[in-house]
């Protein structure tokens, strides 16, 4: 048995639908980005899980799974061939839309930030209440995958010439949550440290020229 939870934003909605996963012995997939979510039910039901035998899987959306699944083939196949994968481009198309959920959970994101600033500016007067006590937390990527990743991040982050693909590219609004993805990953099938980009592809034109920054 499995459940598939595509209701967001998950910090709302997700939690009473794993917790009953994990207590029924049921299988879960997500399709959340949410990764301080995500740690914080791992760490909160992931050895209970562990015991009973069930699986949680995050990240299950069709934003998350193809750049992850690429990599995964990638080395796959080059480990077939007696080579380990060092690095993967993934190029994302710029004609998809947002998910009604994702969009929640990008105002509700705004929102948080607007309330704190908002509360730091008046003193305490108005704005955010102060939030309680975080709940411990389990890393969704290796620690050991840590130094790499916030690399991988940060020229994911860079608009720019890809050597690689050959094309200009934009940063991607999933690449800050898929490299955990990729990197979790790489972790656990064997090819850590690797050198991650994910980029929105950009058509040619003037309004593309901002790509003449290379990049790494």
């Amino acid at each position: 048995r499995c459940v598939v939870a595509c209701a967001g934003p998950y910090a709302e909605y997700g939690e009473g639908v794993l917790r009953a996963c994990v207590e029924c012995g049921t299988h879960y997939v997500d399709i959340t980005a949410e990764i301080p979510w995500v740690e914080t039910m791992l760490g909160k039901y992931g050895d209970e899980a562990a015991k009973n035998g069930v699986s949680i899987v995050n990240m299950g959306g069709y934003d998350s799974v193809p750049p992850d699944l690429s990599t995964f083939l990638a080395a796959q196949r080059m480990r077939a061939d007696g080579e380990t994968l060092g690095r993967f481009e993934a190029f994302i198309g710029g004609d998809s839309g947002l998910p009604t959920g994702t969009v929640n959970t990008m105002v509700a994101g705004i929102n948080q930030v607007k309330g704190r600033v908002l509360r730091a500016v008046t003193l305490g007067a108005c704005g955010t209440p102060p939030a309680p006590a975080p709940e411990p937390r389990a890393p969704y990527a290796p620690k050991s995958e840590s130094s790499t990743m916030q690399r991988n991040l940060m020229w994911s982050l860079v608009p720019g010439f890809s050597s690689m693909g050959r094309q200009v590219c934009a940063p991607h609004f999933m690449a800050p949550f898929n490299v955990h993805v990729v990197h979790r990953t790489a972790a656990a099938e064997g090819y850590p440290g690797l050198q991650y980009r994910e980029r929105l592809k950009m058509p040619c034109g003037p309004a593309s020229l901002f790509g003449l920054l290379p990049t790494a």
